[in-house]
């Protein structure tokens, strides 16, 4: 089910105003909302925002920065394909593609077998191709943020319930830490820990 920004917000005044919260101006609460989807986005790697683009290689480099070559600013590399051919995430770091192949630095083929994260800015192909190519990359983006109840009250929340309530949970735990009701805010921290492990990693992949 679509969630809505300025419904939501609400739902959060409210929820912090039942633990004795004091009046909170709805554009703030709104942005605070916001601040805290894009947060819950990153770290849950559960969203519906899915981008595409070409990552032009070079020959003979391995290395490439997708927020430059994309020009886009990606939260996760999910996938990349030669053509339709998806290319397995062999290793997860520089140490197991190592042990893989203590060589990996200068190893050169005809195409690319798999690629592995460095960070979430930086990729490594292997093995680097002897010649100039194009990939498909697909990644988990960022949602807009929002600033006022005039623009954005009818705005359709981008990423699934589950992360809605914990971006939810995370700004309702903000609101009473901010309003010094430190019993509820640290029973709200507990459910929200539990709620956060739930759901962590569950991503729909393209």
């Amino acid at each position: 089910m679509t969630r809505y920004v300025g419904p939501t917000t609400e739902q959060l005044l409210r929820r912090a105003y039942e633990h004795g919260g004091i009046s909170t101006d709805f554009d703030w609460a709104l942005k605070l909302l916001s601040r805290c989807q894009r947060t819950a986005a990153g770290g849950l790697k559960l969203n519906r925002l899915f981008g595409r683009g070409n990552l032009t290689t070079i020959a003979q480099q391995p290395v490439y920065n997708i927020r430059k070559a994309l020009a886009v600013e990606p939260i996760d590399v999910i996938a990349i394909k030669a053509g339709t051919t998806r290319l397995l995430q062999k290793a997860s770091s520089l140490e197991e593609l190592s042990a893989y192949d203590p060589a990996w630095f200068r190893a050169t083929g005809s195409r690319v077998e798999f690629w592995c994260p460095i960070g979430r800015e930086l990729i490594f192909l292997y093995p680097t191709l002897t010649y100039n190519d194009s990939l498909m990359v697909v990644y988990t983006g960022m949602p807009d943020e929002y600033t006022t109840r005039v623009e954005h009250y009818n705005t359709a929340m981008p990423l699934q319930d589950e992360a809605v309530d914990v971006a939810l949970g995370l700004a309702e735990l903000i609101l009473l830490l901010r309003n010094r009701s430190l019993k509820s805010a640290e029973t709200r921290a507990t459910s929200l820990i539990k709620q956060f492990q739930k759901v962590k990693g569950l991503i729909d992949e393209p």
